[in-house]
């Protein structure tokens, strides 16, 4: 994390652009940061979150000439989307075991079940299109299941209408974030 602050800071401190350089200073950190296998974390978010502090923070670190202050606020913020990551897989492992459960519960094959419940929760939003495919049959009728049983919803959005968790639009919408909070 420390290398991803640093190609940060040096981005910053360059100026290598006319205009939006803090835009793409955060961009080469997490560009350095998924290619060191922190993907996972919620990182984009934790930026927007810290946009103003973070514009500041370069600028100071730019002005003095040292990136350490900067590193310091740069591992908070990391630590910052890993908490909200917790969280976020938390409440998404409970509700792929209630969907799981619930459609084994109906009969559903397993690992239909896991392919229905894995679509569900990696979307916010899955169309209800009614497609002649065997995979799409078989989600449309799992989906259909777990509707009646009143875990998701299906929501007329526009013209189109969608399968929808509302743990996964909870998620999607980033609500774990009001439980994190930087000292």
């Amino acid at each position: 994390m420390i290398r991803a602050a640093l190609g940060l800071f040096e981005v910053t401190r360059i100026q290598p652009f006319p205009k939006d350089n803090a835009r793409m200073a955060r961009l080469v950190f997490i560009a350095l940061l998924d290619s060191m296998g922190f993907w996972a974390l919620p990182l984009p978010l934790a930026l927007h979150r810290q946009r103003h502090a973070l514009a500041s923070m370069l600028e100071g670190s730019a002005a003095i000439g040292t990136p350490d202050h900067l590193i310091a606020f740069m591992m908070t913020v990391c630590e910052e989307a890993l908490a909200a990551g917790k969280l976020m897989l938390h409440d998404a492992m409970q509700e792929r075991q209630r969907l799981h459960d619930a459609l084994t519960r109906a009969g559903v094959p397993g690992d239909r079940a896991v392919c229905t419940t894995l679509e569900l929760l990696a979307n916010a939003f899955v169309n209800t299109r009614h497609d002649t495919d065997f995979w799409n049959a078989a989600f449309q009728e799992d989906a259909a299941e777990l509707h009646r049983l009143g875990l998701i919803d299906r929501l007329r959005l526009g013209w189109k209408t969608y399968w929808s968790s509302p743990v996964a639009r909870e998620l999607a919408a980033f609500r774990p974030w009001r439980q994190v909070s930087m000292d």
